[in-house]
């Protein structure tokens, strides 16, 4: 079966979303807590933005070097999400299921997932690993303006931009990126903070990942979350965590935990959030 060239351009990446329905359909009693069900929901939302991201710039015409190293770096992603899926998938399904002969046992024991009582947090620290790298690529594609280089409007992403920016609508933001980048880091260091105003659509979050680029290596630690009207706040708190602390993954089960491990380590920090 030939593949479409929408298909073919975006690969493992056009399945995902069936394969993340697939794993919430297992009815695991795992996946069944809020926190993981909402993480995989966002999980989802997340990889939906980055496929009309790619969608995009596979239509673009003399896409730069970085371009295809972002676009690799999104399949690869794509590819650990949709192990990961059907590794614990078929885990769910072969526990269901009586072990018919000794010997098949011991085969089942490769992809069995940990033990029970370390699911939870084996599941969680998966979707906030896979989360935070979704949403890092996808600032990077805006900070690098890897939509300029793309054409084709009907490819346009429609995550909260319906219509795709051209390269002069990015003229101007050099004022407002150098005014903020001073309100930042003059005069005394203590806790700052900036707001960024106004209707949908003007690039608001443009200039925010433009001002966070330009504040890169000013501060020890950094990190970019989106919210929504009604903010998940676990997920924010282990969202930043999981950026700054990368290393360690945190375990979004306990709120207190999460607030004191975010505090102690950005303790005596300087942080750009």
């Amino acid at each position: 079966m030939e593949l479409s060239p929408v298909s073919s351009s975006l690969g493992t990446m056009g399945s995902l979303p069936r394969k993340l329905d697939e794993l919430l359909a297992t009815g695991h009693w795992a996946l069944r807590g809020a926190v993981v069900m909402d993480g995989i929901k966002h999980l989802a939302a997340d990889l939906h933005e980055l496929q009309s991201l790619l969608l995009n710039l596979s239509n673009a015409q003399d896409p730069p070097v970085a371009a295809g190293c972002w676009t690799k770096e999104v399949r690869e992603l794509s590819y650990d999400v949709e192990y990961c899926a059907d590794r614990f998938v078929h885990a769910a399904e072969t526990r269901r299921r009586p072990a018919r002969r000794k010997a098949s046992v011991a085969r089942l024991k490769i992809s069995r997932l940990p033990r029970r009582r370390r699911w939870l947090p084996w599941i969680n620290g998966r979707v906030l690993e896979f989360r935070a790298r979704a949403q890092e690529a996808s600032e990077r594609y805006w900070r690098y303006q890897f939509d300029d280089c793309a054409s084709g409007p009907e490819y346009s992403p429609a995550a909260g931009r319906a219509v795709r920016a051209e390269p002069g609508d990015h003229v101007g933001m050099e004022g407002p990126v150098g005014e903020l980048h001073r309100r930042l880091t003059d005069g005394e260091e203590q806790l700052k903070v900036v707001a960024i105003v106004g209707v949908a659509g003007i690039g608001k979050t443009t200039l925010a990942l433009k001002l966070l680029g330009k504040l890169q290596g000013q501060f020890e630690c950094a990190a970019f979350v989106r919210t929504a009207q009604k903010p998940n706040m676990r997920g924010i708190i282990s969202s930043i965590l999981s950026q700054v602390r990368p290393h360690q993954l945190p375990d979004p089960a306990d709120m207190h935990h999460l607030i004191r491990d975010l505090s102690e380590h950005l303790q005596d920090k300087s942080t750009s959030l």
